[in-house]
Formats: structure tokens, C-alpha cells, sequence
């Protein structure tokens, strides 16, 4: 088929060359073969054709040089409509949804989220994977909000611009409710959208444990969050205190993932969830 294709291409008998599913039976390494060739165009090769079609449901022969050479058909009855992609978003949502691709299949997390500390990130983590099994989000502790921009610099290193990055929308950042004045401001200049960064409207992850599980750690079954006692590192109730790191242990041997939850957090596992 290589060879035909090539012939077809070389011949100047044709201005226009429309190719029909070039990926039937091509392995996807003969596949990028054959897009390289049509997608070449420092090559005068195929100088004299003003236009190649290609009509595909393979990801690889989307033209990513310029997205508005893509387009998307849909057929809704009788009715088939053709529409031009023009932003970075249509396409990734042309490549991972309508095309059936996702980060998961190709071994990749299906997003991350940044957190400031150590139980942020023991307590979100163990529910993150107890609601989501099969979601692998990478949770990012940041040892405090000085370090939050440093974790996600680093983090933007790898995946890269979040504009055309397909990690878009899929990088969360948890921020107690005190922090740095221009921090939200700093991420926003890093590419994150203001719904990207999230602020608690408490200071403290052990707010946004389950009150099931705190009246279990307490031996209170009157307990409700407002009734917690911080001092420092220190959280007490009921006669009973302990650090931070304790409670967040006895936490995490308590829950199932299955406990009622504030409902800031089941916001963020919303958001989470639709990484899927």
C-alpha cells in the first residue's frame, strides 16, 4: 500500500488526493511512516498537489502542526456535520475523547494534584485511590505553601505548557485557607485556571476528615468538626489530644472511602472522578 500511496503522490496527474482510512490493516509504526510522508512539508516531493484528505479514526494521522487543518465529522440522524477544531481544547478532546484514546491506556497518571503537606497528602491519597481504583492520580505533597510553586515549576518541566499539554484542566492545587497573598496570582501566570487552584475555607486537612471517623478517633459520637480543638500541631477533643501525624494515622486506618464527606472535598473528588 506504501508503494501505491508513494505513486499515486508522485504522479502529476493529480492536484487533489483524498485517502480514505489509511490506517486498515497498518501497524501504527507503518502508520507514522505514512503520516510523516504526507505531513512533510519541507520535502518539494509532492510540490505540485494543492491538497491532501484524509479521512481517519486514528489519532496519528491528526495534523498537530496546525489544528485548524482538522476536522471533526458527526452524524446526528440524517444530518452529518463538519466542524473545523480551532482551539488546543477541541483537539485534545478530539484525540482522547471522540477517538477513544486516554492517558490511562498509554500507562500515563490520569492527572496530579499538589497539596501542601504531609497528612494533605497521606489522607487525599489513601481516598483518591479507596473512591477511584482505577484513576492513578499522582498526589504531590509540597512540605508547605512556600513550596507549592516549586512542585508545580517542577512538575510543568515534565508534562509541559499546560495550553497544549493534555494534562489541560487535569492539574489540581489544594491551598489551606491561610496562605501566601500572591500565590494564587503566581500559579495563574504558570498556566493553572482559577478553578484549577483550590482553597479550602478551613486551615487544616483534619477538617475535611470524615465526622464518622473523628467521633470513632475521639470516642465522641456527638462530635462535629467546629468541636476540635487545635493548638499548634496538636488537635484535641473529649479529653483525648494528639499531634497531627497521630490522627492522620488513626485516620487512615479507619476509612473506607464509603463515609459522608464535607462538601469542599466531595467537590474536589468530582472534579477528580472526571479525569476518567
Amino acid at each position: 500500500m506504501l508503494v501505491l500511496l508513494v505513486s499515486v503522490l508522485q504522479s502529476k496527474r493529480f492536484r487533489i488526493i483524498l485517502i480514505d482510512e489509511p490506517e486498515l490493516g497498518l501497524t501504527p509504526r507503518i502508520q507514522s511512516s505514512i503520516q510523516q510522508l504526507l505531513f512533510d512539508t519541507d520535502s518539494n516531493a509532492f510540490s505540485h498537489l494543492r491538497h491532501i484528505y484524509i479521512a481517519t479514526h486514528s489519532h496519528i494521522f491528526l495534523n498537530r502542526r496546525r489544528l485548524t487543518d482538522n476536522f471533526l465529522v458527526e452524524r446526528n440522524g440524517n444530518t452529518v456535520h463538519v466542524r473545523r477544531l480551532s482551539t488546543h481544547k477541541h483537539f485534545r478532546d478530539l484525540q482522547f475523547v471522540q477517538l477513544g484514546n486516554s492517558l490511562e491506556q498509554l500507562q500515563l497518571p490520569s492527572g496530579f494534584l499538589v497539596v501542601e503537606g504531609k497528612t494533605d497528602y497521606q489522607y487525599l491519597n489513601r481516598l483518591i485511590r479507596l473512591r477511584f481504583p482505577r484513576t492513578r492520580v499522582n498526589v504531590i505533597p509540597s512540605n508547605g505553601d512556600g513550596q507549592v510553586k516549586k512542585k508545580v515549576y517542577d512538575l510543568l518541566e515534565v508534562i509541559g505548557d499546560l495550553n497544549t499539554s493534555p494534562y489541560s484542566n487535569r492539574v489540581l492545587v489544594i491551598l489551606d485557607a491561610t496562605h501566601s497573598p500572591t500565590l494564587k496570582s503566581d500559579l495563574a501566570r504558570m498556566g493553572l485556571d482559577g478553578d484549577d487552584v483550590i482553597e479550602w475555607s478551613k486551615n487544616g486537612i483534619e477538617y475535611y476528615y470524615p465526622e464518622s471517623v473523628l467521633r470513632s478517633v475521639f470516642e465522641d459520637e456527638s462530635l462535629t468538626i467546629d468541636n476540635l480543638n487545635t493548638d499548634d500541631d496538636r488537635i484535641s477533643h473529649n479529653g483525648i489530644a494528639m499531634t497531627k501525624a497521630v490522627l492522620s494515622e488513626a485516620v487512615l486506618d479507619r476509612i473506607r472511602g464509603t463515609e459522608p464527606l464535607n462538601q469542599e472535598l466531595e467537590a474536589v473528588l468530582q472534579r477528580i472522578g472526571a479525569f476518567q
